[in-house]
């Protein structure tokens, strides 16, 4: 099989089924384009053919990555669908206020009475210095 044949059809598979990625060993590779060892014009012709049909590999092989080692081959470009609504619902989090009743000082502290803690509140939303001593 040629290199160009057998990641054709990986690609196809990557569309029809409409997976983002295919791993495989890079073992599994190298005996499936019909080689027993890697070499650099292997290495190279095996890169082209990548190129040559929009495809990259994850992992990029090389001559000293394990044989055992997985190789992610995916379609350039292509992002995992999850991947992008997780980041849009992040970033919709973001920004988004939290709101709190109390403060963790609220309940770590004793103030007294409610507008102690106000007070100490308003110290606090308006960046000044505010100087806390803890006696045992």
């Amino acid at each position: 099989m040629t290199y160009t044949a057998y990641l054709r059809s990986i690609k196809n598979e990557l569309q029809r089924t409409g997976k983002t990625k295919k791993s495989l060993r890079v073992k599994t590779i190298i005996e499936q384009l019909g080689y027993q060892r890697r070499s650099q014009s292997f290495l190279n012709d095996f890169q082209t053919a990548l190129d040559e049909l929009g495809l990259c590999a994850n992992p990029i092989l090389d001559l000293h990555i394990p044989l055992d080692t997985k190789i992610a081959i995916s379609i350039k470009g292509v992002k995992p669908i999850s991947e992008i609504a997780n980041s849009q619902l992040i970033s919709a989090k973001l920004r988004d206020k939290i709101s709190v009743k109390h403060y963790f000082f609220y309940y770590l502290f004793d103030f007294g009475s409610e507008q102690e803690y106000e007070r100490f509140q308003a110290c606090l939303d308006s960046h000044q210095p505010v100087g806390t001593f803890l006696i045992p």
